[in-house]
């Protein structure tokens, strides 16, 4: 009890970017902080941005909760990847522990760290395109392998075993795997009986999405297509519109973006679809990938990445063409029992054990530290 009490009075900093750039960030996030409020810490989240909770709410259906809130300077995007470096040292005395809850970085002074997918991996992808971030990154390369070797004292958690062995690989470090929290009750009590020939992608338009197969698909799959999304590169968001109009697919193709009512859109298209299609190869986890398949849609993703760990074999593809022939084996094979047999996958990363993972592993890192 003595130990308990001290706890309360504990002071836990919840540092990210911008929590207002819908994705997986928010239901860890959220989830996250839950999970700190039930062991008795005090919240303090240090964002970039002010919290629009209206936002939140809309598109996750729950409210945050925090004790305090305050807003640290970003720096422009282009230099952000070595600013952030600087945050935590901002953040640090505002409180006793600090944690990083969907990151790419393993950044100093920080305590908990949960990686999203480690940045060394994805600029090896941007260098392999361009010259200019092979010079850009080279010394943050070193920093963040200098870092990894100061971690004994440090919890650092992975979203997936995928990442799990790419942070192992690329930083020489084993984190501990903690799938990240997928809200389901929103879907709980929905039938699955019937759907319709829809196929659904939930994605932000930004080149690693590869949202541009989607034109390719649709011009070779006799369906209806949804995209819910929202803009975060208006390049790629011109490039697919434009794709759309030269497949001449812009009639089966239906893009949502920023619904003020998302979560109502979202759920309504989940219930509907037969599909859910998940365009972007090497996903770290893929949280749409677990709601589409709560709501009995058929996941058809790229065989990569985290997915592979929860997605049966039979639908993932190895390339475009592949993609074409899983969905219209999916659309073909849909019945209640296979909608439910996804279903029961899903159950397995519900919100509520997330909570109760992260704070049993959190708890012991607190004891032992």
């Amino acid at each position: 009890m003595q130990r308990r009490c001290k706890r309360r009075k504990q002071r836990v900093g919840v540092l990210l970017r911008n929590i207002n750039v819908l994705g997986g960030q928010v239901p860890v996030t959220i989830s996250i902080v839950k999970s700190l409020r039930m062991l008795g810490f005090s919240t303090i989240l240090l964002c970039g941005e002010k919290v629009n909770k209206i936002r939140i709410e809309n598109n996750f259906g729950v409210n945050l909760q925090l004790d305090k809130e305050l807003v640290l300077p970003i720096w422009r995007r282009s230099m952000q990847t070595y600013f952030e470096f600087l945050l935590p040292f901002i953040a640090k005395p505002l409180c006793d522990i600090l944690v990083n809850p969907q990151t790419n970085d393993l950044l100093p002074l920080v305590d908990v760290t949960y990686i999203h997918y480690p940045k060394q991996a994805f600029l090896r992808q941007k260098m392999r395109k361009q010259k200019y971030p092979n010079y850009f990154y080279k010394p943050y390369e070193t920093v963040e392998r200098s870092l990894a070797t100061r971690t004994t004292n440090r919890l650092v958690i992975a979203n997936s075993y995928f990442t799990a062995n790419v942070v192992s690989q690329q930083i020489g470090i084993q984190p501990v795997v903690i799938y990240p929290p997928v809200f389901l009750k929103n879907l709980e009590n929905s039938k699955l009986t019937t759907k319709d020939n829809i196929i659904l992608t939930i994605s932000r338009f930004s080149p690693e999405k590869n949202l541009e197969q989607i034109p390719l698909v649709a011009s070779k799959v006799d369906a209806n297509f949804v995209i819910l999304s929202s803009v975060t590169n208006v390049t790629t968001y011109h490039r697919v519109r434009k794709l759309l109009k030269k497949c001449g697919v812009e009639d089966r193709v239906t893009v949502i973006l920023d619904s003020p009512n998302n979560l109502r859109v979202k759920m309504e298209l989940l219930q509907k679809a037969k599909v859910y299609f998940h365009t972007m190869p090497f996903e770290p986890f893929g949280i749409s990938i677990i709601e589409g398949m709560n709501a009995g849609c058929i996941p058809v993703v790229h065989d990569s990445g985290g997915a592979k760990e929860f997605v049966p074999q039979r639908w993932r593809y190895k390339d475009t063409e592949d993609a074409i022939q899983k969905i219209k084996e999916a659309l073909d094979s849909w019945s209640p029992v296979l909608a439910e047999n996804m279903k029961s996958i899903a159950y397995q990363f519900r919100e509520e054990k997330f909570v109760n993972d992260f704070s049993s592993v959190l708890d012991s890192y607190i004891k032992e530290k």
